[in-house]
């Protein structure tokens, strides 16, 4: 699939939020020197997108600007057009993540208790079993809606 960036129109047929220039700028501004030799950053950019579409959709502040356009960005957000540096930030971290990992994932029923051996693992009863990406999250809150409970961003 070829990577069709969203410009800030809002694309009908956008699959990411982040050109490969703009993550190659960002990594190499933070000297993060493992995208660089990457050979799929199109494929993690899109995977990177998917993520934010299917954890986000619904928690956006705002509207869509257009009913057509493909991806949750650009929206309307007190009575502007917002297309928020922020969020393309937050998409490289989690394509760089998805080169290690799939950032989607099935849950399975928690693991209470592990025995192996002499090596016993037992999680906490109420914890949460997904990955939590603090760096997206802060990155990205300003723009979702506020419920009264704390948000987080997670691995699912």
């Amino acid at each position: 699939m070829a990577l069709i960036v969203e410009d800030g129109t809002g694309l009908s047929d956008a699959n990411s939020y982040v050109s490969v220039a703009y993550a190659d700028a960002y990594f190499l501004a933070r000297n993060v020197t493992a995208w660089a030799s990457l050979t799929n950053k199109e494929a993690l950019l899109i995977q990177a997108t998917d993520y934010m579409e299917a954890v986000y959709s619904e928690s956006w502040k705002g509207t869509v600007l257009l009913d057509t356009q493909a991806l949750s960005f650009p929206r309307i957000i007190d009575d502007a057009t917002v297309y928020p540096d922020r969020l393309l930030k937050a998409v490289c971290e989690l394509a760089l993540k998805a080169n290690d990992r799939a950032l989607l994932v099935d849950v399975e029923q928690r693991t209470i208790e592990e025995k192996i051996d002499v090596i016993t693992v037992k999680y906490a009863e109420y914890s949460d079993q997904k990955t939590q990406y603090s760096m997206v999250y802060g990155l990205i809150s300003p723009y979702l809606m506020s419920s009264g409970v704390s948000k987080k961003v997670v691995r699912c």
